[in-house]
């Protein structure tokens, strides 16, 4: 699934010490998430490609639970790590779930929310994606898309009623 990038233990470790620096870029990218998802306390929302789980540590905090999805076993090992760390109520509002994003192991119909950010690029079959995260997805739910890096930080809300 995942295309012939090679993602180390020291990349996860990259992104967490930018997270935790409140570098600017990544805290852009939480404040899209936020602004467009619009996390509320009785949401159970998806978060694909969760990688080290600090965008799904973020919108915990806003959240009722938050499944993190990612198929990188070096991804759940950081994930696991940062929310062991954080040990506190939020942190345990996060199911970390290994994935493949094209077989979830989730009923039809979970999701009200999808967080889908920051993965379709790096991915070799995105519309098998988009197509098992919208079977995942109740009706008149909606998935959240973001790519990184590019300029234009290219946002799209897709719902049931979209183009």
């Amino acid at each position: 699934m995942i295309k012939q990038e090679h993602y180390d233990i020291d990349y996860f470790v990259r992104l967490l010490e930018a997270y935790l620096q409140k570098d600017p870029a990544i805290w852009k990218r939480i404040n899209i998430i936020f602004q467009h998802l619009k996390p509320s306390a009785e949401d159970i929302i998806l978060e694909t490609g969760c990688g080290q789980g600090t965008i799904a540590y973020e919108l915990s905090k806003a959240c009722r639970l938050v499944y993190a999805v990612d198929d990188s076993e070096l991804a759940m090992q950081a994930a696991r790590k940062f929310l062991q760390e954080r040990n506190d109520i939020t942190s345990k509002r996060v199911v970390l779930v290994k994935a493949d994003l094209r077989q979830l192991p989730f009923p039809s119909e979970t999701f009200r929310k999808i967080n889908y950010s920051e993965v379709i690029e790096h991915l070799n079959e995105p519309l098998e994606v988009l197509l098992e995260l919208r079977r995942c997805m109740v009706p008149g739910g909606f998935l959240f898309l973001t790519t990184w890096p590019n300029s234009a930080h290219l946002v799209y809300r897709w719902t049931e009623n979209s183009p």
